[in-house]
Protein backbone atom coordinates (compact mmCIF):
# COMPACT_ATOMS: atom_id res chain seq x y z
CA UNK A 1 0.00 0.00 0.00
CA UNK A 2 3.13 2.44 0.69
CA UNK A 3 3.81 1.57 -2.96
CA UNK A 4 0.97 2.52 -4.17
CA UNK A 5 0.56 5.78 -2.33
CA UNK A 6 3.90 6.58 -3.91
CA UNK A 7 2.83 5.90 -7.19
CA UNK A 8 -0.41 7.88 -8.57
CA UNK A 9 0.14 5.98 -12.08
CA UNK A 10 -0.32 2.31 -10.40
CA UNK A 11 -3.11 4.02 -8.00
CA UNK A 12 -5.07 4.84 -11.03
CA UNK A 13 -5.11 1.20 -12.67
CA UNK A 14 -5.99 -0.48 -9.52
CA UNK A 15 -8.52 1.93 -9.09
CA UNK A 16 -9.35 1.17 -12.54
CA UNK A 17 -9.41 -2.62 -11.80
CA UNK A 18 -11.35 -2.85 -9.07
CA UNK A 19 -14.29 -0.68 -10.70
CA UNK A 20 -14.39 -3.76 -13.72
CA UNK A 21 -14.54 -5.93 -10.67
CA UNK A 22 -17.33 -4.21 -9.12
CA UNK A 23 -19.88 -3.68 -12.26
CA UNK A 24 -18.63 -7.63 -13.33
CA UNK A 25 -20.37 -7.95 -9.82
CA UNK A 26 -23.44 -6.18 -10.71
CA UNK A 27 -23.91 -7.69 -13.96
CA UNK A 28 -24.02 -11.03 -12.73
CA UNK A 29 -26.14 -10.14 -9.42
CA UNK A 30 -28.73 -8.57 -12.64
CA UNK A 31 -28.43 -12.07 -13.71
CA UNK A 32 -29.32 -13.64 -11.00
CA UNK A 33 -31.82 -11.55 -10.14
CA UNK A 34 -33.63 -12.08 -13.42
CA UNK A 35 -33.46 -15.84 -13.65
CA UNK A 36 -34.60 -15.80 -10.25
CA UNK A 37 -37.61 -13.95 -11.13
CA UNK A 38 -37.66 -16.67 -14.16
CA UNK A 39 -37.68 -19.63 -11.70
CA UNK A 40 -40.70 -17.64 -10.01
CA UNK A 41 -42.57 -17.04 -12.93
CA UNK A 42 -41.91 -20.90 -13.41
CA UNK A 43 -43.08 -22.22 -10.20
CA UNK A 44 -46.16 -20.04 -9.97
CA UNK A 45 -47.59 -21.32 -13.67
CA UNK A 46 -46.75 -24.90 -12.87
CA UNK A 47 -48.78 -24.60 -9.58
CA UNK A 48 -51.71 -22.98 -11.50
CA UNK A 49 -51.39 -25.13 -14.18
CA UNK A 50 -51.17 -21.98 -17.21
CA UNK A 51 -48.59 -22.42 -19.69
CA UNK A 52 -45.56 -19.94 -19.43
CA UNK A 53 -45.98 -17.21 -21.31
CA UNK A 54 -49.75 -17.04 -21.77
CA UNK A 55 -52.06 -14.96 -20.17
CA UNK A 56 -53.72 -15.89 -17.12
CA UNK A 57 -57.13 -18.16 -18.76
CA UNK A 58 -60.30 -15.44 -18.16
CA UNK A 59 -63.46 -16.41 -16.32
CA UNK A 60 -60.84 -18.63 -13.54
CA UNK A 61 -63.67 -19.11 -10.95
CA UNK A 62 -66.25 -20.68 -13.59
CA UNK A 63 -63.80 -24.01 -13.73
CA UNK A 64 -63.88 -24.35 -10.27
CA UNK A 65 -67.42 -24.07 -10.47
CA UNK A 66 -67.76 -27.16 -13.49
CA UNK A 67 -65.35 -29.55 -11.16
CA UNK A 68 -68.27 -28.67 -8.52
CA UNK A 69 -71.17 -29.69 -10.76
CA UNK A 70 -69.10 -32.72 -11.60
CA UNK A 71 -68.43 -33.65 -8.91
CA UNK A 72 -72.16 -33.12 -7.66
CA UNK A 73 -72.81 -35.53 -10.87
CA UNK A 74 -70.35 -38.11 -9.66
CA UNK A 75 -72.14 -38.46 -6.38
CA UNK A 76 -75.41 -38.77 -7.53
CA UNK A 77 -74.31 -41.27 -9.99
CA UNK A 78 -72.72 -43.28 -7.18
CA UNK A 79 -76.11 -43.08 -5.57
CA UNK A 80 -77.63 -44.46 -8.25
CA UNK A 81 -75.14 -47.28 -8.69
CA UNK A 82 -75.86 -48.00 -4.70
CA UNK A 83 -79.66 -48.25 -5.38
CA UNK A 84 -78.92 -50.63 -8.50
CA UNK A 85 -76.69 -52.64 -6.09
CA UNK A 86 -79.08 -52.66 -3.65
CA UNK A 87 -82.48 -54.07 -6.07
CA UNK A 88 -79.61 -56.59 -7.45
CA UNK A 89 -78.73 -57.80 -3.86
CA UNK A 90 -82.67 -58.37 -3.07
CA UNK A 91 -83.66 -59.94 -6.29
CA UNK A 92 -81.29 -62.66 -5.37
CA UNK A 93 -82.34 -63.08 -2.26
CA UNK A 94 -85.41 -63.17 -4.01
CA UNK A 95 -83.85 -66.04 -6.38
CA UNK A 96 -82.00 -67.55 -3.31
CA UNK A 97 -85.60 -68.37 -1.71
CA UNK A 98 -87.07 -69.46 -4.44
CA UNK A 99 -84.41 -72.25 -4.99
CA UNK A 100 -84.15 -73.21 -1.37
CA UNK A 101 -87.80 -74.23 -1.46
CA UNK A 102 -87.87 -76.17 -4.66
CA UNK A 103 -84.85 -78.14 -3.15
CA UNK A 104 -87.77 -79.25 -0.69
CA UNK A 105 -91.05 -81.11 -1.30
CA UNK A 106 -94.39 -82.31 0.49
CA UNK A 107 -93.34 -84.72 3.20
CA UNK A 108 -89.51 -82.59 3.35
CA UNK A 109 -88.20 -84.41 0.82
CA UNK A 110 -84.70 -83.22 -0.62
CA UNK A 111 -84.15 -82.82 -4.63
CA UNK A 112 -81.76 -85.69 -4.05
CA UNK A 113 -83.69 -87.32 -1.91
CA UNK A 114 -86.89 -87.15 -4.60
CA UNK A 115 -84.58 -87.97 -7.54
CA UNK A 116 -83.68 -91.31 -5.28
CA UNK A 117 -86.51 -91.64 -5.11
CA UNK A 118 -88.20 -91.79 -8.43
CA UNK A 119 -85.73 -94.27 -9.29
CA UNK A 120 -86.77 -96.68 -6.77
CA UNK A 121 -90.02 -96.19 -8.01
CA UNK A 122 -89.09 -96.94 -11.53
CA UNK A 123 -87.26 -99.71 -10.58
CA UNK A 124 -89.94 -101.25 -8.18
CA UNK A 125 -92.77 -101.12 -11.00
CA UNK A 126 -90.10 -103.18 -13.49
CA UNK A 127 -89.90 -105.60 -10.91
CA UNK A 128 -93.69 -105.77 -10.30
CA UNK A 129 -94.84 -105.83 -13.61
CA UNK A 130 -92.32 -108.78 -14.20
CA UNK A 131 -93.66 -110.50 -11.39
CA UNK A 132 -97.07 -110.11 -12.80
CA UNK A 133 -96.27 -111.14 -16.57
CA UNK A 134 -94.62 -114.47 -14.59
CA UNK A 135 -98.02 -115.59 -12.15
CA UNK A 136 -100.10 -114.84 -14.65
CA UNK A 137 -98.11 -117.34 -17.07
CA UNK A 138 -97.78 -119.55 -14.55
CA UNK A 139 -101.87 -119.40 -13.18
CA UNK A 140 -101.73 -120.98 -9.88
CA UNK A 141 -104.58 -121.04 -7.68
CA UNK A 142 -104.26 -118.75 -4.86
CA UNK A 143 -104.95 -119.92 -1.25
CA UNK A 144 -107.54 -117.96 1.35
CA UNK A 145 -106.90 -117.55 4.64
CA UNK A 146 -108.88 -120.42 5.48
CA UNK A 147 -107.01 -122.55 3.82
CA UNK A 148 -104.10 -121.53 5.75
CA UNK A 149 -105.77 -121.53 9.29
CA UNK A 150 -107.07 -125.60 8.22
CA UNK A 151 -103.56 -126.37 7.28
CA UNK A 152 -102.05 -124.91 10.83
CA UNK A 153 -104.93 -126.80 12.50
CA UNK A 154 -103.79 -129.97 11.09
CA UNK A 155 -99.82 -129.48 11.97
CA UNK A 156 -100.25 -129.27 15.40
CA UNK A 157 -102.41 -131.95 16.05
CA UNK A 158 -100.28 -134.10 13.71
CA UNK A 159 -98.66 -136.36 15.65
CA UNK A 160 -95.34 -136.84 15.90
CA UNK A 161 -92.15 -137.80 18.18
CA UNK A 162 -92.07 -136.47 21.61
CA UNK A 163 -88.94 -134.94 23.16
CA UNK A 164 -87.16 -137.74 25.25
CA UNK A 165 -86.05 -137.43 28.73
CA UNK A 166 -82.70 -137.23 27.56
CA UNK A 167 -82.83 -134.39 25.15
CA UNK A 168 -85.53 -132.46 26.49
CA UNK A 169 -83.62 -131.39 29.95
CA UNK A 170 -80.12 -130.56 28.63
CA UNK A 171 -79.41 -127.80 26.59
CA UNK A 172 -79.79 -128.16 22.37
CA UNK A 173 -76.85 -125.36 21.53
CA UNK A 174 -74.66 -126.67 19.21
CA UNK A 175 -73.62 -123.08 18.15
CA UNK A 176 -72.52 -119.99 19.75
CA UNK A 177 -73.64 -118.22 16.52
CA UNK A 178 -77.65 -117.29 15.21
CA UNK A 179 -75.80 -118.81 11.93
CA UNK A 180 -75.30 -121.91 10.26
CA UNK A 181 -71.58 -122.87 9.70
CA UNK A 182 -70.03 -125.63 7.92
CA UNK A 183 -70.72 -129.02 9.63
CA UNK A 184 -67.91 -131.87 9.97
CA UNK A 185 -67.77 -134.74 7.81
CA UNK A 186 -69.03 -137.09 10.53
CA UNK A 187 -71.94 -134.52 11.62
CA UNK A 188 -72.97 -135.17 7.68
CA UNK A 189 -72.48 -138.74 7.94
CA UNK A 190 -74.98 -138.68 10.83
CA UNK A 191 -77.78 -137.06 9.36
CA UNK A 192 -81.15 -138.47 8.38
CA UNK A 193 -81.47 -136.88 4.98
CA UNK A 194 -79.88 -133.85 5.25
CA UNK A 195 -79.33 -130.52 7.10
CA UNK A 196 -81.10 -127.26 7.25
CA UNK A 197 -81.70 -123.77 9.05
CA UNK A 198 -84.47 -121.43 8.00
CA UNK A 199 -84.20 -118.67 10.13
CA UNK A 200 -86.84 -116.21 10.50
CA UNK A 201 -88.79 -118.34 7.88
CA UNK A 202 -89.95 -120.95 10.73
CA UNK A 203 -92.91 -120.33 13.29
CA UNK A 204 -93.87 -123.16 15.53
CA UNK A 205 -97.09 -124.21 16.35
CA UNK A 206 -98.18 -123.87 19.65
CA UNK A 207 -97.74 -125.98 22.87
CA UNK A 208 -97.24 -129.00 22.97
CA UNK A 209 -96.69 -129.52 19.47
CA UNK A 210 -93.50 -129.28 18.44
CA UNK A 211 -94.13 -129.14 14.73
CA UNK A 212 -93.66 -126.09 12.87
CA UNK A 213 -94.96 -123.89 9.70
CA UNK A 214 -92.42 -122.76 6.98
CA UNK A 215 -93.00 -119.71 5.06
CA UNK A 216 -91.09 -119.85 1.64
CA UNK A 217 -90.84 -117.68 -1.01
CA UNK A 218 -92.53 -118.81 -4.18
CA UNK A 219 -90.42 -116.88 -6.71
CA UNK A 220 -86.63 -115.81 -7.11
CA UNK A 221 -85.24 -112.47 -8.29
CA UNK A 222 -82.33 -112.10 -10.19
CA UNK A 223 -80.81 -108.93 -11.22
CA UNK A 224 -79.50 -108.49 -14.99
CA UNK A 225 -79.36 -111.54 -15.90
CA UNK A 226 -77.25 -112.91 -18.83
CA UNK A 227 -78.09 -112.09 -22.50
CA UNK A 228 -79.90 -115.14 -23.35
CA UNK A 229 -83.00 -113.53 -22.98
CA UNK A 230 -84.42 -115.28 -19.82
CA UNK A 231 -86.45 -113.48 -16.83
CA UNK A 232 -85.26 -111.98 -13.95
CA UNK A 233 -88.04 -113.71 -12.36
CA UNK A 234 -87.60 -117.22 -11.34
CA UNK A 235 -90.05 -120.59 -10.02
CA UNK A 236 -87.34 -122.00 -7.19
CA UNK A 237 -87.32 -125.24 -6.63
CA UNK A 238 -85.22 -125.81 -3.20
CA UNK A 239 -88.44 -125.51 -1.40
CA UNK A 240 -90.73 -128.36 -2.95
CA UNK A 241 -88.05 -130.34 -3.81
CA UNK A 242 -88.31 -130.54 0.49
CA UNK A 243 -91.61 -131.84 0.20
CA UNK A 244 -91.77 -135.87 1.61
CA UNK A 245 -88.07 -135.63 2.44
CA UNK A 246 -86.59 -135.89 5.96
CA UNK A 247 -84.22 -133.02 7.51
CA UNK A 248 -82.32 -132.69 10.49
CA UNK A 249 -83.52 -128.69 11.83
CA UNK A 250 -81.46 -125.92 13.09
CA UNK A 251 -83.50 -123.02 15.17
CA UNK A 252 -81.95 -120.05 16.50
CA UNK A 253 -82.36 -119.57 20.00
CA UNK A 254 -81.14 -116.20 21.17
CA UNK A 255 -77.60 -115.62 20.13
CA UNK A 256 -77.45 -119.37 19.75
CA UNK A 257 -77.76 -121.88 17.25
CA UNK A 258 -79.61 -125.26 18.43
CA UNK A 259 -80.79 -128.72 17.41
CA UNK A 260 -84.13 -128.97 16.91
CA UNK A 261 -84.61 -132.32 15.61
CA UNK A 262 -85.65 -134.48 12.41
CA UNK A 263 -88.28 -132.85 10.44
CA UNK A 264 -90.38 -134.44 7.76
CA UNK A 265 -91.78 -131.73 5.46
CA UNK A 266 -94.98 -131.67 4.48
CA UNK A 267 -97.00 -129.69 1.10
CA UNK A 268 -99.44 -126.46 2.90
CA UNK A 269 -100.92 -123.84 0.74
CA UNK A 270 -99.78 -122.01 -2.14
CA UNK A 271 -100.23 -118.32 -3.41
CA UNK A 272 -100.23 -116.80 -0.12
CA UNK A 273 -99.99 -112.90 0.24
CA UNK A 274 -98.99 -111.60 3.68
CA UNK A 275 -102.47 -110.25 4.21
CA UNK A 276 -104.23 -113.71 4.34
CA UNK A 277 -102.36 -114.56 7.51
CA UNK A 278 -104.59 -114.10 10.40
CA UNK A 279 -101.88 -112.43 12.25
CA UNK A 280 -99.09 -110.24 10.50
CA UNK A 281 -95.31 -111.34 9.90
CA UNK A 282 -93.02 -110.72 12.45
CA UNK A 283 -90.43 -108.33 10.31
CA UNK A 284 -87.83 -110.97 11.25
CA UNK A 285 -89.98 -113.05 8.54
CA UNK A 286 -90.54 -109.82 6.21
CA UNK A 287 -86.65 -109.42 5.77
CA UNK A 288 -85.83 -112.99 5.45
CA UNK A 289 -88.20 -113.69 2.64
CA UNK A 290 -86.90 -111.07 0.49
CA UNK A 291 -83.37 -112.06 1.31
CA UNK A 292 -84.26 -115.40 0.12
CA UNK A 293 -85.81 -114.04 -2.98
CA UNK A 294 -82.94 -111.89 -4.06
CA UNK A 295 -81.02 -114.66 -6.02
CA UNK A 296 -77.69 -112.87 -6.87
CA UNK A 297 -75.65 -114.62 -9.69
CA UNK A 298 -72.37 -112.96 -8.64
CA UNK A 299 -70.71 -110.43 -6.64
CA UNK A 300 -71.87 -107.87 -8.48
CA UNK A 301 -75.22 -108.27 -7.98
CA UNK A 302 -74.90 -109.18 -4.46
CA UNK A 303 -73.34 -105.59 -3.70
CA UNK A 304 -76.84 -103.78 -4.81
CA UNK A 305 -78.69 -106.11 -1.89
CA UNK A 306 -79.45 -103.11 -0.09
CA UNK A 307 -81.78 -101.58 -2.55
CA UNK A 308 -83.54 -104.60 -3.89
CA UNK A 309 -84.03 -106.11 -0.49
CA UNK A 310 -85.95 -102.80 0.35
CA UNK A 311 -87.85 -103.45 -2.59
CA UNK A 312 -88.95 -106.59 -2.50
CA UNK A 313 -90.16 -106.35 1.11
CA UNK A 314 -92.73 -103.54 -0.21
CA UNK A 315 -93.93 -106.12 -3.09
CA UNK A 316 -94.52 -108.80 -0.37
CA UNK A 317 -96.18 -106.07 2.08
CA UNK A 318 -98.24 -104.62 -1.31
CA UNK A 319 -99.64 -108.47 -1.85
CA UNK A 320 -97.57 -108.45 -5.25
CA UNK A 321 -95.12 -111.16 -4.37
CA UNK A 322 -96.58 -114.51 -2.55
CA UNK A 323 -95.53 -117.20 -0.29
CA UNK A 324 -95.98 -120.94 0.18
CA UNK A 325 -96.62 -123.27 3.24
CA UNK A 326 -94.54 -126.00 4.24
CA UNK A 327 -95.35 -128.04 7.10
CA UNK A 328 -92.86 -129.33 9.22
CA UNK A 329 -93.73 -132.60 11.01
CA UNK A 330 -91.30 -133.90 13.79
CA UNK A 331 -90.06 -137.53 13.08
CA UNK A 332 -87.23 -137.94 15.62
CA UNK A 333 -84.46 -136.46 17.23
CA UNK A 334 -81.32 -138.21 15.92
CA UNK A 335 -78.79 -139.16 19.02
CA UNK A 336 -75.46 -139.63 17.26
CA UNK A 337 -76.16 -136.30 14.94
CA UNK A 338 -76.49 -134.30 18.40
CA UNK A 339 -73.72 -135.69 20.35
CA UNK A 340 -70.92 -135.00 17.48
CA UNK A 341 -72.17 -131.80 17.49
CA UNK A 342 -72.39 -131.44 21.17
CA UNK A 343 -68.71 -132.71 21.28
CA UNK A 344 -67.71 -130.11 19.21
CA UNK A 345 -69.48 -127.44 20.66
CA UNK A 346 -67.52 -128.32 23.86
CA UNK A 347 -64.26 -128.94 22.32
CA UNK A 348 -64.50 -125.45 21.02
CA UNK A 349 -65.65 -124.00 24.25
CA UNK A 350 -62.42 -125.60 25.84
CA UNK A 351 -60.11 -124.62 23.09
CA UNK A 352 -61.49 -121.28 23.92
CA UNK A 353 -60.88 -121.11 27.53
CA UNK A 354 -57.41 -122.18 27.16
CA UNK A 355 -56.57 -119.62 24.56
CA UNK A 356 -58.39 -116.79 27.20
CA UNK A 357 -56.12 -118.07 29.93
CA UNK A 358 -52.84 -118.34 27.72
CA UNK A 359 -53.51 -114.96 26.75
CA UNK A 360 -54.35 -113.67 30.08
CA UNK A 361 -50.75 -115.69 31.37
CA UNK A 362 -49.22 -113.67 28.71
CA UNK A 363 -50.06 -110.42 29.97
CA UNK A 364 -49.32 -111.30 33.56
CA UNK A 365 -45.94 -113.15 32.76
CA UNK A 366 -42.74 -111.74 32.33
CA UNK A 367 -39.91 -112.98 29.69
CA UNK A 368 -37.88 -113.94 32.87
CA UNK A 369 -41.12 -116.33 33.61
CA UNK A 370 -41.74 -117.11 30.19
CA UNK A 371 -38.49 -118.48 29.75
CA UNK A 372 -39.04 -121.07 32.90
CA UNK A 373 -42.09 -121.70 31.89
CA UNK A 374 -40.85 -122.85 27.89
CA UNK A 375 -38.17 -125.16 29.85
CA UNK A 376 -40.98 -126.66 31.70
CA UNK A 377 -43.52 -126.99 28.63
CA UNK A 378 -40.88 -127.72 25.86
CA UNK A 379 -41.38 -125.86 22.25
CA UNK A 380 -45.04 -126.79 22.11
CA UNK A 381 -47.65 -127.32 25.22
CA UNK A 382 -50.39 -129.02 25.61
CA UNK A 383 -53.01 -126.05 24.68
CA UNK A 384 -51.21 -126.47 20.77
CA UNK A 385 -51.45 -129.79 20.83
CA UNK A 386 -55.04 -129.76 21.61
CA UNK A 387 -56.02 -126.60 19.15
CA UNK A 388 -54.42 -128.73 16.65
CA UNK A 389 -56.48 -132.06 17.33
CA UNK A 390 -59.76 -129.92 17.63
CA UNK A 391 -59.33 -129.05 14.45
CA UNK A 392 -60.17 -132.16 12.49
CA UNK A 393 -64.03 -132.17 14.23
CA UNK A 394 -64.38 -128.04 13.99
CA UNK A 395 -66.40 -126.23 12.06
CA UNK A 396 -65.89 -123.30 9.66
CA UNK A 397 -68.62 -120.70 9.35
CA UNK A 398 -70.82 -119.54 6.49
CA UNK A 399 -72.02 -123.23 5.97
CA UNK A 400 -74.79 -123.80 3.19
CA UNK A 401 -78.58 -123.63 4.90
CA UNK A 402 -79.65 -126.79 3.03
CA UNK A 403 -77.77 -130.22 3.93
CA UNK A 404 -76.53 -132.35 1.02
CA UNK A 405 -78.77 -134.40 -1.61
CA UNK A 406 -81.73 -136.10 -0.98
CA UNK A 407 -82.93 -138.27 1.47
CA UNK A 408 -82.04 -141.46 2.34
CA UNK A 409 -85.68 -142.40 3.10
CA UNK A 410 -87.44 -140.61 0.98
CA UNK A 411 -91.27 -140.44 2.25
CA UNK A 412 -94.03 -139.52 -0.73
CA UNK A 413 -96.60 -137.30 1.20
CA UNK A 414 -99.45 -138.05 -1.39
CA UNK A 415 -101.83 -135.22 -1.17
CA UNK A 416 -100.22 -134.54 2.57
CA UNK A 417 -102.74 -131.97 4.44
CA UNK A 418 -105.36 -131.78 1.57
CA UNK A 419 -106.33 -135.44 2.11
CA UNK A 420 -106.82 -134.60 5.69
CA UNK A 421 -109.28 -131.71 4.96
Amino acid sequence: MTDLVGDSQLTAEFVKFLNGQLKECRDQLQRYTQENTELREQLGAIRSGVPLGSPPPPHHGRTVSDLDAEVASLKEQLAVARQTAEAHANEAAMWRERYQKTKTVEGGLSLSELQRKAATDKLKNGLQEGLVRLKSAAKVTRSSTSQYQQFTTFMSKLSGSTASGVDALEPRVVFDTPKLQILSKAAVNACDGGFAFFGGLLNWCASPSENALLVCPEHHFTPNPGNDGGTKWSHPTEWSSLIGQRREVFDTDGAHLTYAGTFLFHAGPKALRLQDFPSPLENKTLGELARRTFNPANKSQRAKAKAYLHILSELYTEGTATVQVLGLQRVGFNDKFFQILKKAYEKRGRTSARVRARSETQRSLSPADWNTLDDGLGEEDATTTGEKRGRDDDVEEDGDEFGAGPSKKARSDGDGWLSWL
